[in-house]
Order: structure tokens, then C-alpha cells, then sequence
């Protein structure tokens, strides 16, 4: 009998250690933008349902919503954003703005004895939801794919170690249940197309519906559902007349999508007082929105459907972005494999070009750290890419088309290849090789792995159209599908072992998947979201800081004497919550009307929000240059190297007067 549950300790471990480094100080950090649903998005929705008011329920573009109903849990239970704000205290320190012609707040003040009590209530249901529900579904569906119990078991305990996951899985932000919604949704489509158990229609759709709520970036799993079902077709399904393959999937994706726009219309009734929103979160989100354009363009319909360049009349869109919707989710895959079945080999050599590609953009990324740079420059590597607001890549804009083109897509594989850990690095690396030299063992997974390897492929792209840098975050969708990858790369390398000693390479393959994971994320704990490989070398980050280290920060400033009166100017907005004093923001500090003892610096404010002191009366700090390199140097008391990383830090600089 014990046997039975042995096969869920994987599962019980994942969620158990999960939920330990999760809550680690889990109150103690401020990372970026989470203040716009802390003190205003999540308690705009809430109110809208309390009050009826289907046409507030839209609280952002995203649309977020899924972040309103876990935090909201939470915001029910723990203090209001009114009572985290000390608005008393900053309406008590004002000046009057000569350019705004008004009275302004000076400081950005907290009640920073409840701070941790506010975070801890918003933040825990996003890790409970995470923890509870996502991954043993996660653990449920991926045995539904396999029925291998090893493979099963190995992805879960990956995903539930994951620094980037659980990191993410603590921010109040809709990628915090991105991750989670889509994955569901992709292993449920998977499980859907291998088993055909009706239910599982269901659960791809409600998980698509979730997920489409989080951001609208899941909407690319409309183009992943017919990618697999080729593939599908094309190497593991050659019995099923091609009719019947293709009714039976386009009426599984029918129902899936009416499912999931349904979920997605009752939670965001906005939708029913403005369409418009509905068309936005869905057929005609930024992911379709460039092919829609592209089609109305060449057609000239663009004059019959847009009143202005940015108003457009929705049922006209409504049906058209309907059509291009069904071309692309339906039609062309049927078409597809009418045309591709009788040539597998053909499909294969197409895919493996795209795994190929992959090898080349890890393989160079390593080599490209490894020698300094010499490929591309490392260090600030979103800012340097940036002209404005499009990415133009000036460091590398002189190259040949090609290489140009190569080259950007390196840039943007950067944070998707050092932040996943070694483990997941290797055992990747070593199933897309046997891939490429037809060495798998297990035939049955092709399919999965030319779909989930060519996925990012579809963010790099789309990001250089979009002129978005896809760092960790817009590329949170990638973690569960290349860990299922790296399961599939541990379950290949074992299933070369002598099959009576099995057992018990199973075993050991689980102890070392928990000590390998667990001892990368104790070395970072708890600033997991920024982790990255020991591939990439210390001296770089091709990431941010998201905030962490303002409370270490806030905590070095505490301990300072008087510090209730020291005033302070941060370009991160998150150390205010955790700092008793006085808290500037504003990238002007009007030396008129008050003083400032420290400055404090990330290495992305540095780079992106620069300050000058500004007012009439005559003072030290008039001549100061915040940015003088010397200055900064001289006066720097305290530094904090997030990740260990000196490229990624936070300075406490003294302000002498």
C-alpha cells in the first residue's frame, strides 16, 4: 500500500519546499510596479464587484484580473492601502510648485509598522495558488501525458525548485500567475490531444480563460495549440483518417476557445459595457493585433473598420480579427497536414533547423560570457539596445543583415538561458542532442519537443517587432514548458541504464534534482526572482535588481541615529515602505524647501532616472553632481550586491553638506 503514496512524495516535497523558500521573507522587498496594484488596482476591482460596477472591473491592460481575486483574498484580511500610507504625514509636509502652479507632497511616507502585515496579506494567496493548485496540477496533467511516474515526478520537483518560479510566484504582479495558468493550459492541451478524455477540453479551456485574465500575452497559446496538433498529426497519430483528425480538433478548440473567452468575459464583465476590451484581451490583442494590422492593410479595409488611428469600430474588427483567428487555428494547420503527413521527414529536418537554432543561441551565449563580451556587450544590455522606446540594437547596428538579425535574437535569449539553472541547462542541452542525432528513446515525446524547444521563438520574435525586451518576466510563459524539456532530457539519459538497477537511479535522480535546487536557491534567498547561473560570470547581470535590496537597504538607514528625521532620495520607490524617515521620489529635490542626507541608487536608476538638485537659495547641495562617478565613489557607505552580482547593486550614498 505505502507504494501507492511513494509515488506522490515527489509532489508532497515540490509543494512542501516550495512554500518554505516561498514565504522566507516574503513580506520584506518592494519590487517593481507593484505598487499600482497595491494601492490601486487590486481595491478598484474589489470595490467594482462590491458596487455593481461592471464597467471598473477593467483595472488595466493586462487585464490582471486573476491578481485582483488571489491578492484581493488577502486585501479582504489584512490593512488598506489608506492605512499603509501615512497620507497625514505628507499632506503635513507640502511646497508650492511653481511650474505645476499648485501645492505638492514633498515626501512619500509610510507606516512602515505595517508594511509587512499589508505585503504578507497580499502576496501569501499568490504563493498558496501557486503551491496548491498549479502544481499539482501540473503534477496530475504531465502524468496524464506520460503515465511515467519518474518523468512526472522530476518535472514537478523542477518546478517547484525553481528559483525564477517561486521568485515570481511572491510579486504581486500578473505574470505571478501567468506562469501557472499556462502552463496548465498547455500541458492540459497536450494530455487533451494524446488521451482525447473529454474533461480535459474543460480544463485546457478554464486554464486558457485564467490565464487570458492574467496578461494578454496568453493569447499565444492559441498558436502553440495548432503547432502541437501538427506535430501531433505528422509523427505520432498516422492511423487516424485525416478528416476525423481535423473535426476532432477543430471541434476541441472550438470548445476550448469559447470556454476560455467565456472565462474570461464573466470575470472581466467590463467587456459587456465596452466590447471593445473584450476584443483587446483576445482576438485582437498586441500578440494578433501586428497580423490583423498587417491583413487590413494589404486589403484596405483599414479606412472601413479605424474612425482614427487608435479608435476602431468593433464589430467590423470583431469579425475580421474572427477570420484571421480561424485561418490561423484552424485552417492553416488542417491545411498543413493535408499537405506535410505523408512527409514526416521533411517536418522533422524543419524542426530540428529550429532546435539547431537553439543550440547555437546557448552555445554562443556561453561562449559570448565566457570571452568577455566579445559577441555581445553584457553589462546594461536592455539599456544599450535601446534608442527612445524601440530597440535598434546601436551596438551591432553596422553588421550585416544576418548577423544582425543573429545577434538580436542572442540579446533577447539572454535572461531566458542564464536564469535557468544548470540542472535544467544541461539536461536540455542533452535531450535537443539526441534529437538532433535520432538517438531518443521515447519516440512518443517528439512532438512536445519540437513544439516547447521552438516556443521562445515565437517571444524573441515578437519582442523585436514589438520593440519589447523580453527579460523574465514577458518571458515567464517559457520556464514550465523547457522544464518539462530538461524531465524528458533526465528521463532519456536514465532509460540508458541497466533496467534492474532503475529504481534505484530513480532515487538517486530525485535526491540529487533536490540538493542541486535547493542549494542554488539557499545562496540567493531571498532575492530569488533575480537568480541567475554560475554559466554567466559574476561580473555580468543581464537582469534587474525588481526592487530587492531596498529593504537591506531601509534596514542600514534604520540603525542610523535620528533616523526618524534623516530625509532620504531614492530612485525605487519601494525602500520608502521600509524606511522611518522621509522619503523623496521626485527626480527633482527642491533644496528650497528641504534637505536630503543620503541619496540611494540602483544600477537601474543610474542608468535611467537621473536628478539635479533645484531651488534659488544657495546651499551645498546646489553644486553637488549626483552623478560624478568621483562623487559617488568618495561618499558610497553602504553597498549591497544583489545575487552577488557587483553590476547589480544598490548604494547608500552620504550627502556631506
Amino acid at each position: 500500500m505505502y507504494k501507492k503514496y511513494l509515488k506522490f512524495l515527489p509532489l508532497f516535497i515540490s509543494v512542501l519546499l516550495f512554500l518554505s523558500f516561498g514565504i522566507y521573507n516574503i513580506s520584506k522587498f518592494e519590487t517593481t510596479d507593484e505598487h499600482f496594484w497595491k494601492y490601486d488596482r487590486i481595491e478598484k476591482y474589489i470595490n467594482a464587484i462590491k458596487e455593481h460596477n461592471v464597467k471598473k472591473t477593467r483595472i488595466n491592460d493586462k487585464p490582471g484580473v486573476t491578481v485582483a481575486l488571489t491578492s484581493g483574498v488577502g486585501m479582504l484580511f489584512g490593512p488598506s492601502p489608506n492605512e499603509h500610507i501615512d497620507i497625514a504625514g505628507e499632506n503635513t509636509h507640502t511646497y508650492y510648485d511653481e511650474k505645476r502652479g499648485k501645492d505638492v507632497k514633498m515626501y512619500d511616507m509610510f507606516h512602515t509598522d505595517i508594511t509587512s502585515k499589508f505585503n504578507y496579506a497580499l502576496r501569501l494567496p499568490i504563493l498558496l495558488f501557486n503551491a496548491l493548485l498549479i502544481i499539482p496540477l501540473i503534477f496530475f496533467l504531465t502524468y496524464q501525458i506520460t503515465k511515467n511516474y519518474f518523468i512526472t515526478g522530476s518535472l514537478v520537483l523542477l518546478v517547484g525548485l525553481s528559483p525564477t518560479l517561486i521568485g515570481i510566484s511572491r510579486i504581486i504582479n500578473p505574470d505571478s500567475l501567468l506562469w501557472g495558468t499556462s502552463a496548465v493550459a498547455i500541458l492540459s492541451f497536450i494530455a487533451l490531444t494524446y488521451t482525447q478524455k473529454k474533461y480535459l477540453i474543460f480544463i485546457t479551456g478554464l486554464a486558457t480563460g485564467a490565464a487570458l485574465l492574467s496578461k494578454y500575452t496568453a493569447n499565444l497559446l492559441f498558436l502553440l495549440y495548432p503547432l502541437f496538433f501538427f506535430l501531433y498529426a505528422v509523427f505520432n497519430d498516422k492511423a487516424t483518417p485525416i478528416k476525423k483528425l481535423i473535426t476532432t480538433y477543430s471541434k476541441n478548440l472550438i470548445l476550448i476557445t469559447l470556454t476560455s473567452f467565456v472565462t474570461f468575459a464573466l470575470f472581466l464583465p467590463a467587456v459587456f459595457n465596452k466590447p471593445s476590451h473584450f476584443l483587446y484581451g483576445t482576438l485582437y490583442s498586441p500578440p494578433f493585433e501586428p497580423i490583423v494590422n498587417i491583413f487590413l492593410k494589404i486589403t484596405n479595409l483599414q479606412k472601413f473598420i479605424f474612425i482614427t488611428e487608435a479608435d476602431y469600430r468593433t464589430i467590423p474588427m470583431l469579425l475580421v480579427s474572427l477570420a484571421i483567428f480561424t485561418t490561423l487555428t484552424i485552417i492553416l494547420p488542417s491545411l498543413a497536414i493535408i499537405l506535410l503527413r505523408k512527409y514526416p521527414i521533411f517536418v522533422s529536418i524543419l524542426f530540428k533547423i529550429g532546435i539547431g537554432v537553439m543550440v547555437l543561441l546557448f552555445t554562443f551565449s556561453l561562449l559570448n560570457a565566457w570571452t568577455h563580451g566579445s559577441i555581445i556587450q553584457l553589462n546594461d544590455l536592455k539599456e544599450t539596445s535601446r534608442v527612445g522606446d524601440e530597440m535598434l540594437f546601436p551596438q551591432f547596428s553596422n553588421n550585416a543583415l544576418p548577423i544582425f538579425f543573429a545577434k538580436a535574437l542572442l540579446v533577447q535569449s539572454q535572461n531566458l538561458i542564464f536564469s535557468l539553472t544548470p540542472l535544467n541547462f544541461v539536461l536540455i542541452f542533452f535531450l535537443w542532442i539526441l534529437t538532433l542525432f535520432n538517438k531518443l528513446k521515447n519516440k512518443k515525446y517528439e512532438p512536445i519537443i519540437y513544439c516547447l524547444t521552438i516556443f521562445p521563438f515565437i517571444f524573441f520574435i515578437g519582442g523585436l517587432f514589438a520593440d519589447i525586451f523580453v527579460n523574465i518576466r514577458y518571458g515567464i510563459m517559457l520556464y514550465v514548458p523547457y522544464i518539462f524539456l530538461s524531465a524528458l532530457g533526465l528521463h532519456e539519459l536514465l532509460s540508458r541504464v541497466n533496467k534492474t538497477k532503475q529504481q534505484l537511479y530513480y532515487i538517486f535522480a530525485f535526491t540529487i534534482i533536490i540538493i542541486i535546487q535547493i542549494f542554488s536557491l539557499w545562496l540567493i534567498k531571498p532575492h530569488y526572482f533575480t537568480y541567475l547561473n554560475f554559466f554567466l560570470p559574476k561580473e555580468y547581470s543581464v537582469t534587474d535588481t525588481w526592487g530587492y535590496g531596498n529593504y537591506e537597504a531601509a534596514e542600514y538607514l534604520n540603525q542610523l541615529p535620528n533616523a526618524q528625521n534623516i530625509v532620504i532620495w531614492s530612485d525605487h520607490r519601494g525602500i520608502c515602505q521600509f524606511f522611518i524617515g522621509k522619503c523623496i521620489i521626485s527626480n527633482e529635490i527642491p533644496t528650497d524647501h528641504t534637505d536630503v542626507s543620503y541619496l540611494v541608487y540602483t544600477r537601474r536608476g543610474v542608468l535611467t532616472q537621473p536628478i539635479k538638485f533645484v531651488g534659488t537659495i544657495e546651499n551645498n547641495l546646489i553644486n553637488i553632481d549626483p552623478h560624478n562617478p568621483q562623487f559617488i565613489k568618495k561618499n558610497t557607505v553602504h553597498e549591497i550586491h544583489i545575487n552577488n552580482r557587483p553590476s547589480n547593486f544598490i548604494k547608500i550614498i552620504k550627502v556631506e553638506k
